[in-house]
């Protein structure tokens, strides 16, 4: 029988948090492309009004 996952594996997901957080330590983890990314995805959600409410100060 064949096994069939839809979350990666154990050893995969702690190997790819290791390296987001060598990224973060050498400070190259945030770049332009992913953080163009970010903000497109972040105006979709307003656009369509899916976001989150703000929180009141």
């Amino acid at each position: 029988m064949a096994k069939t996952t839809t979350a990666p594996d154990t050893a995969d997901r702690a190997e790819r948090i290791a390296a987001i957080r060598r990224e973060i330590a050498a400070g190259t983890y945030e770049t332009p492309e992913k953080l163009s990314a970010a903000l497109d995805a972040m105006l979709v959600k307003i656009e369509k009004n899916d976001a989150p409410p703000a929180r009141p100060r």
